[in-house]
């Protein structure tokens, strides 16, 4: 019973990867530019920082707050959680290669845990600079629409639309089972957009709603 529940797994696993290329055409390989996936971060131009409503939904329990990101130098993401009365969740540094726990509460504290939220960090904010040379895909009804494949974090599928200049949405992978989902919500007259997250295997989502700091 376990082994064909594996073998679902990795079935709808290779099915779900395939769809993330549906209706493409490959028109090449090389390196990636961070810029290129237009970071949500980036549109906050010489600023660089953005506030979120954040709620986590991770089974049945619900945690929600404050969620600064800010981009503290050319290689370095803070994440910062906090609660509506200013009780700090947790406080992570990410660079390309490193990932800096400076806070976080003992529940979150747990390897696993910490793993998939700095997975998912990094998905959401492309913390890296040039992605290694990198399947490309674009769209063959709408030229705007331009998909990279990358593999960092994992197998990812980067759809953007060049010509709004912004990232849509994200589909990851995980080997064997796993990954999660992107998606980017933009609104007309707002830089930045509703961003909602859904891990794949397990119950837990992100939902990011932008709000204006005076």
């Amino acid at each position: 019973m376990k082994n064909l529940r594996l073998i679902s797994l990795l079935i709808g696993a290779l099915f779900s990867a395939c769809s993330s290329t549906g209706g493409l055409k490959s028109v090449g390989k090389r390196a990636v530019q961070r810029s290129e996936l237009y970071p949500v971060i980036e549109r906050q131009g010489t600023k660089k920082e953005a506030w979120f409503n954040i709620s986590i939904q991770f089974f049945k329990s619900e945690q929600s707050g404050q969620l600064l990101v800010k981009q503290t130098n050319d290689t370095t993401t803070r994440i910062v959680f906090m609660t509506a009365v200013g009780f700090k969740i947790f406080d992570f540094a990410i660079t390309p290669h490193d990932f800096t726990i400076h806070t976080c509460i003992d529940p979150l504290r747990k390897k696993n845990i910490l793993r998939i939220m700095e997975k998912d960090f990094r998905l959401m904010f492309c913390t890296n600079l040039v992605y290694a040379p990198s399947k490309i895909y674009s769209s063959k009804s709408d030229t705007a629409i331009v998909v990279y494949k990358l593999r960092i974090p994992g197998k990812s599928y980067y759809r953007v639309n060049d010509q709004k200049k912004i990232l849509t949405n994200i589909d990851n992978h995980a080997f064997p089972v796993g990954g999660a989902k992107v998606n980017f919500e933009y609104t007309e007259g707002s830089l930045l957009p509703k961003i909602h997250l859904k891990q794949k295997g397990i119950k837990l989502r992100f939902e990011l709603e932008p709000f204006p700091i005076k």
